[in-house]
Protein backbone atom coordinates (compact mmCIF):
# COMPACT_ATOMS: atom_id res chain seq x y z
CA UNK A 1 0.00 0.00 0.00
CA UNK A 2 2.79 3.15 0.58
CA UNK A 3 3.72 2.30 -2.79
CA UNK A 4 0.52 3.32 -4.00
CA UNK A 5 0.27 5.94 -1.60
CA UNK A 6 3.71 7.43 -3.24
CA UNK A 7 2.15 7.07 -6.96
CA UNK A 8 -0.57 9.26 -5.87
CA UNK A 9 1.58 11.90 -3.62
CA UNK A 10 3.88 11.99 -7.29
CA UNK A 11 0.35 12.45 -9.14
CA UNK A 12 -0.98 15.03 -6.90
CA UNK A 13 2.50 17.26 -6.74
CA UNK A 14 2.66 16.88 -10.17
CA UNK A 15 -0.52 17.61 -11.23
CA UNK A 16 -2.34 19.72 -9.05
CA UNK A 17 -1.29 23.19 -7.36
CA UNK A 18 0.00 22.39 -4.08
CA UNK A 19 0.70 25.02 -2.15
CA UNK A 20 2.78 23.36 0.55
CA UNK A 21 4.19 20.28 -0.99
CA UNK A 22 6.11 19.94 2.47
CA UNK A 23 3.23 19.97 4.62
CA UNK A 24 1.92 17.32 2.88
CA UNK A 25 4.53 14.90 2.81
CA UNK A 26 4.78 15.89 6.78
CA UNK A 27 1.19 14.72 7.42
CA UNK A 28 1.37 11.79 4.87
CA UNK A 29 5.52 10.58 5.67
CA UNK A 30 4.60 7.65 8.26
CA UNK A 31 2.46 6.26 5.49
CA UNK A 32 4.68 6.89 2.39
CA UNK A 33 7.11 5.15 4.20
CA UNK A 34 6.08 2.64 5.97
CA UNK A 35 7.19 -0.52 3.88
CA UNK A 36 10.58 1.07 4.59
CA UNK A 37 10.48 0.95 8.11
CA UNK A 38 9.49 -2.33 8.20
CA UNK A 39 12.53 -2.88 6.31
CA UNK A 40 14.82 -1.27 8.07
CA UNK A 41 13.21 -2.27 11.19
CA UNK A 42 16.92 -3.33 12.89
CA UNK A 43 18.22 -0.57 12.93
CA UNK A 44 18.15 2.31 15.40
CA UNK A 45 17.94 5.89 15.59
CA UNK A 46 19.62 8.12 12.52
CA UNK A 47 20.61 5.56 10.67
CA UNK A 48 16.89 3.77 10.74
CA UNK A 49 15.68 7.12 10.24
CA UNK A 50 18.12 8.18 7.45
CA UNK A 51 17.34 5.05 5.21
CA UNK A 52 13.87 4.73 5.64
CA UNK A 53 13.88 8.47 4.16
CA UNK A 54 16.67 8.21 1.67
CA UNK A 55 14.14 4.98 -0.08
CA UNK A 56 11.15 6.63 0.54
CA UNK A 57 12.75 9.82 -1.12
CA UNK A 58 14.89 7.95 -4.26
CA UNK A 59 11.40 5.72 -4.91
CA UNK A 60 9.53 9.26 -4.62
CA UNK A 61 11.96 10.87 -7.43
CA UNK A 62 11.70 7.77 -9.79
CA UNK A 63 7.69 8.05 -9.79
CA UNK A 64 8.38 11.87 -10.27
CA UNK A 65 10.91 11.29 -13.42
CA UNK A 66 8.15 9.11 -14.90
CA UNK A 67 5.74 12.22 -14.76
CA UNK A 68 8.72 14.97 -15.70
CA UNK A 69 9.43 15.86 -12.55
CA UNK A 70 11.87 15.44 -9.57
CA UNK A 71 12.02 15.33 -6.22
CA UNK A 72 14.42 18.97 -7.12
CA UNK A 73 11.80 20.74 -8.12
CA UNK A 74 10.07 20.73 -4.85
CA UNK A 75 12.34 22.99 -2.72
CA UNK A 76 10.30 22.23 0.26
CA UNK A 77 10.71 18.17 0.31
CA UNK A 78 13.98 16.52 1.65
CA UNK A 79 16.28 16.12 -0.76
CA UNK A 80 18.32 12.99 -2.49
CA UNK A 81 21.51 15.38 -1.98
CA UNK A 82 21.64 15.47 1.87
CA UNK A 83 21.77 11.37 1.73
CA UNK A 84 25.50 11.62 -0.11
CA UNK A 85 26.42 8.34 0.73
CA UNK A 86 23.46 6.79 0.58
CA UNK A 87 22.93 7.97 -2.98
CA UNK A 88 27.05 6.59 -3.52
CA UNK A 89 26.30 2.96 -2.18
CA UNK A 90 22.46 2.73 -4.82
CA UNK A 91 24.44 3.83 -7.53
CA UNK A 92 26.98 1.01 -6.79
CA UNK A 93 24.37 -1.27 -6.16
CA UNK A 94 22.60 -0.24 -9.48
CA UNK A 95 26.21 -0.82 -11.47
CA UNK A 96 26.92 -4.26 -9.70
CA UNK A 97 23.60 -5.91 -10.73
CA UNK A 98 23.72 -4.67 -13.87
CA UNK A 99 27.26 -6.15 -14.31
CA UNK A 100 26.14 -9.36 -12.66
CA UNK A 101 22.75 -9.47 -15.39
CA UNK A 102 24.39 -8.24 -18.05
CA UNK A 103 24.49 -11.36 -20.50
CA UNK A 104 28.59 -12.91 -21.08
CA UNK A 105 28.49 -12.22 -24.68
CA UNK A 106 27.80 -8.50 -24.07
CA UNK A 107 30.63 -8.17 -21.03
CA UNK A 108 33.77 -9.92 -22.75
CA UNK A 109 34.35 -6.93 -24.96
CA UNK A 110 33.74 -4.98 -21.66
CA UNK A 111 38.29 -4.18 -20.81
CA UNK A 112 38.26 -2.89 -17.11
CA UNK A 113 42.00 -1.31 -17.82
CA UNK A 114 40.94 0.40 -20.93
CA UNK A 115 42.39 -0.43 -24.44
CA UNK A 116 45.56 -2.06 -25.04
Amino acid sequence: MPYQLRQLFATIIVYSQVVEVGDLWERFYDNLSLDFSYTYRSLEGNAKEEMVTFHTLKILNNLLLANGSAVAHFEDLPQLCEYPHLVLDSLLQMICTRILTTPKSRTTSISLTGPS
